[in-house]
C-alpha cells in the first residue's frame, strides 16, 4: 500500500513535469511563429 502511494506521486510529479514541458514548448513555438510574422 505504501508503494501504491510512492509511485502515485511520482507519477503526478511526472505528469505536471511533462505538462510544464509541453506548455513551455507551446510558448517557444508561439514566440517564433510571432518573429516570422513580425
Amino acid at each position: 500500500m505504501f508503494n501504491y502511494f510512492i509511485l502515485k506521486n511520482k507519477y503526478i510529479k511526472a505528469k505536471n513535469h511533462f505538462e510544464m514541458n509541453e506548455i513551455t514548448h507551446k510558448n517557444k513555438i508561439k514566440k517564433i511563429n510571432f518573429l516570422f510574422t513580425v
